[in-house]
């Protein structure tokens, strides 16, 4: 059993790979990881969580709007340049957007503030504690001082 990781998502070659035409390239065929006999026939191109890959048996337990947005491994690879290109603005090494480096450009403020707010919140547990246990004593208080009276009388 081979398993090969695309895209952080463990597949099973099952066979050989099956040549389409001489002039094509060829694409290899995977098992699927629940039912072990079946062939991949489907894959989930945008998988949200759950499942990825799909024999004939799987496509025929799966309903709504998945079963719709599975596409051939083919179609899939050949969407590939597509949706490479679409990206291509984006370099290795390049800076990240300033919408993601703003969130980062309080960050030293941000934690001091959350440790402050914390800081706050164990005071005010701490005072409420303290309030519970003067008025605990003051009931162990009042208890003591009537059983001392009651001795007396």
């Amino acid at each position: 059993d081979n398993k090969i990781s695309i895209y952080q998502y463990p597949f099973n070659l099952s066979k050989s790979p099956k040549r389409m035409q001489s002039n094509e390239a060829t694409l290899k065929t995977f098992t699927c990881p629940i039912h072990k006999d079946e062939p991949v026939q489907r894959v989930n191109p945008k998988p949200s969580s759950g499942q990825v890959v799909y024999c004939v048996e799987c496509i025929m337990e799966t309903e709504g709007a998945i079963k719709s947005n599975l596409v051939t491994i083919k179609n899939l690879v050949e969407q590939l340049p597509e949706s490479l290109n679409a990206k291509k603005n984006v370099k290795i090494g390049s800076r990240p957007p300033e919408s993601f480096t703003d969130l980062f450009k309080n960050k030293d403020k941000d934690i001091q503030k959350f440790a402050d707010f914390m800081n706050l919140q164990k005071e005010q547990v701490c005072k409420n504690y303290k309030i519970i246990q003067d008025s605990l004593l003051e009931i162990i208080e009042k208890s003591k001082q009537k059983a001392l009276y009651e001795i007396d009388a």
